[in-house]
């Protein structure tokens, strides 16, 4: 409902476009003090700021950089003196202007520092320099950004990957080490897949073109679309809006069910039908135990003869093990 964040002062990391925008409009019209960060200008930032909301604010800040971070907790303490929910969006999957393929092999160690600075070193300085604030709130939230990604291996992308991992595990150490201090902190992240932004134009370009791609990937997903940036932000919401509940230290999924499903699905949509095996062509095993000579045929089965009578068995084979040595 409208103004489940009334009074509370949100900081969104990577907040001028895509998820991290929707994120703060979603916060804005629930009645939160929004402050989002970024790299673009800083005209430019208070423009997508004032489409937000009238007490939106931005911040030109490299969240790689101890020294902004610095900036940010000086002017939140002046600004405000409070900060009641921290969101830690701003991620690449790769370097702005990269040549360099991003697999393990060929990943350059420049663009492989790169990504775990914005991704990784940006969680860490954020949650480091807003801890101060947030446990001062009556319930505060920090939700991290994290991805599919981070529970597989990706090794077109390796570094955005493994970094994503990261992210997911240090949202569980955060959690824990809250609750040991008495913080009245949830931390929990998100883990989306199959979002429909901008960050797929490079692979489905525009136009009626990237109608096309879009379908055809959609049939991959087991909900049979891609989701939107609107239902990341209802979910961001949902645990900005409820920081005392039960819940902290989780990964919450948002993806179509294509984690959950990836297997079974992919099985589904098998155009090849396995064929059934005939009774009478199922080898055996003769008295010496060696295979007939028979022609196997393809996804043929091998069953087990039955013990003879006259074999002994053996309960315990260490023991018998034991009476040999």
């Amino acid at each position: 409902m409208p103004g489940e964040l009334q009074g509370k002062v949100a900081l969104i990391t990577g907040g001028t476009k895509s998820i991290g925008l929707g994120i703060a409009k979603k916060f804005s019209q629930n009645g939160a003090t929004v402050i989002i960060t970024g790299r673009t200008s800083q005209a430019e930032g208070e423009q997508i700021a004032g489409k937000i909301g009238a007490t939106a604010i931005y911040l030109c800040l490299n969240v790689a950089s101890e020294t902004d971070w610095e900036c940010a907790a000086t002017f939140i303490k002046e600004k405000f003196g409070q900060l009641d929910i921290l969101v830690n969006n701003a991620g690449i999957d790769s370097p702005p202007n990269t040549k360099s393929p991003q697999d393990p092999e060929h990943c350059s160690i420049e663009d492989w520092e790169e990504v775990h600075h914005v991704n990784l070193r940006g969680v860490f300085l954020a949650i480091k320099f807003m801890l101060p604030f947030l446990k001062e709130s009556s319930a505060a939230s920090i939700i991290n950004m994290g991805s599919r990604s981070g529970l597989i291996g990706v090794p077109d992308y390796a570094a955005y990957s493994s970094s994503k991992a990261a992210v997911l595990n240090y949202t569980k150490t955060v959690a824990i080490y809250c609750k040991e201090q008495g913080y009245p902190i949830s931390c929990n992240a998100i883990v989306p897949a199959a979002i429909d932004t901008e960050i797929w134009d490079k692979d489905f370009g525009h136009g009626l073109m990237r109608e096309e791609q879009v379908a055809q990937y959609s049939k991959k997903i087991p909900w049979g679309r891609m989701g939107t940036v609107e239902e990341v932000a209802k979910l961001a919401l949902f645990l900005a809006a409820n920081p005392d509940s039960f819940m902290t230290g989780a990964p919450f999924i948002i993806d179509g069910g294509i984690t959950a499903g990836s297997g079974s699905y992919s099985h589904k949509k098998m155009d090849t039908v396995l064929p059934t095996v005939d009774e009478k062509d199922v080898p055996r095993f003769n008295e010496k135990n060696i295979i007939s000579a028979e022609v196997l045929p393809k996804h043929s089965i091998f069953r087990f003869p039955e013990r003879p009578a006259n074999t002994a068995t053996i309960e315990n084979p260490l023991q018998e093990m034991g009476q040999k040595l």
